[in-house]
């Protein structure tokens, strides 16, 4: 397969951990990928604090901020192979703006 050039600002683009701030902004783009799907989100901001920030979350999420806002994210959940012995994690969502 031959890769093209892309011209990008990525320089522009970063990458961190979400935090409780994001919390609207999140369910914002949670609802645009479930529109994309056809489907209908119904997360509010008490499943989203269980699920990402509260003690004992199942998941956790990485945001990509462009210019200082947020433009994506990403959640990532932990799961086992018990016949491996091993906890892996798996990208669950992954969302990006153009």
């Amino acid at each position: 397969m031959h890769m093209q050039d892309i011209e990008t600002d990525a320089a522009d683009t970063r990458v961190r951990r979400a935090e409780r701030r994001d919390g609207a902004r999140l369910i914002e783009m949670v609802r645009a990928l479930a529109r994309h799907h056809g489907d209908e989100a119904t997360l509010t901001p008490k499943a989203l604090e269980r699920d990402l920030f509260a003690p004992g979350a199942c998941a956790s999420a990485l945001v990509a901020e462009r210019g200082g806002e947020v433009v994506g994210y990403a959640v990532l959940a932990v799961f086992t192979h018990l016949h491996w012995g091993r906890r892996l994690m798996e990208i669950h969502h992954l969302f990006v703006e153009e």
